[in-house]
C-alpha cells in the first residue's frame, strides 16, 4: 500500500530535507557528548576529598539551575550536576561554614584540582555523619540508557525524513528527445 505523504502532512520536499539533516546532525551532537564524557562505571573511577566545606550557590534562572560550592582548601568551584538535584537530600543546605565534608570527584579531572579554572562535578557529598548525595545513585544516573535512546530516536526519525522525502518527492527527470 501506497501512502501519498504529501496528502497526509502537508509538507513540502525542503522541510523534509531540513527535518532529517538536523535530526541526524543533533544525534551526532549527542553522540559526541556521549564519548567524549568521562567514564564512570564503579567508586574505583572517583577520588575523595576531604575538606571544610566554605559556601555553596544556588542560582536558578530561565537556562536552568545551578548549584555550587566550595572548600576552604580547595581554589575550585564544585557543581551538583543537575541530573542528581532529584537524589540530593533536602537538608544539604543545613551544611555550615566549616563543617568537614567528603566529595568525590571523577580521576580524570585529578589535573584540574587546585587549579581554579573549571567547574568540577560532584558525584557524593558526604558530612556530619549524613550522606547527602550518594556516589552509587550517581554513578548510575550518570550512565542512564536515556542519552543512547536519544541518539537512536533521532537518528530513526532523521533517516525516515529522508527516505520519505526520497520516496514522496522523486528527482524529476530530464526529457530526451529521440534521436533521427
Amino acid at each position: 500500500m501506497k501512502i501519498n505523504w504529501r496528502k497526509k502532512f502537508k509538507t513540502s520536499s525542503t522541510n523534509l530535507l531540513w527535518g532529517g539533516c538536523y535530526s541526524i546532525l543533533i544525534a551526532v551532537a549527542v553522540f559526541c557528548i556521549e564519548i567524549t564524557k568521562p567514564v564512570i562505571k564503579t567508586k574505583n573511577d572517583l577520588i575523595f576529598i576531604k575538606g571544610l566545606f566554605n559556601n555553596y550557590s544556588w542560582v536558578s534562572r530561565s537556562k536552568g539551575s545551578r548549584l555550587t560550592f566550595r572548600l576552604q582548601n580547595c581554589r575550585d568551584n564544585f557543581q551538583v550536576a543537575a541530573d542528581f538535584y532529584s537524589i540530593l537530600k533536602k537538608d544539604f543546605k543545613n551544611i555550615s561554614y566549616g563543617d568537614t565534608v567528603k566529595i568525590s570527584i571523577p580521576s580524570v579531572h585529578e589535573k584540574y584540582l587546585n587549579k581554579g579554572k573549571k567547574l568540577l562535578q560532584v558525584f557524593s557529598v558526604e558530612g556530619n555523619q549524613k550522606i547527602y548525595l550518594n556516589y552509587y545513585d550517581s554513578i548510575r544516573k550518570y550512565n542512564s540508557f536515556l542519552m543512547k535512546f536519544i541518539i537512536g530516536l533521532f537518528l530513526i526519525i532523521g533517516v525516515t525524513a529522508l527516505y520519505y522525502r526520497h520516496k514522496s518527492f522523486p528527482p524529476k527527470r530530464k526529457q530526451t528527445m529521440p534521436v533521427q
